[in-house]
């Protein structure tokens, strides 16, 4: 056990610090993505879905219907990164 152990512990030395991402380049998408899911829940809950299975549908509809654009969101980051 102990040589697995070692090979934890240089696995964890030789992986990448976390970087840095740049919010403001998130900002436009993450608010999109925001907008999709009140509006979601907001007309479920008119329809006369409970207030709490209409959020919890919400966030599903609104994660699949942005899917492409939390792509976009994160290649931005990137790219505004380098």
């Amino acid at each position: 056990m102990a040589g697995g152990d070692s090979a934890k512990k240089k696995a964890k030395a030789k992986a990448a610090p976390p970087s840095d991402v740049d919010l403001r380049a998130q900002l436009p998408y993450f608010v999109a993505r925001l907008a999709v899911l009140v509006l979601v829940t907001v007309v479920l809950a008119l329809v006369g879905v409970s207030v709490l299975l209409a959020v919890l549908i919400g966030f599903v509809v609104a994660g699949l219907l942005t899917w492409p654009l939390g792509r976009l969101q994160r290649r931005a980051a990137r790219r505004d990164r380098q």
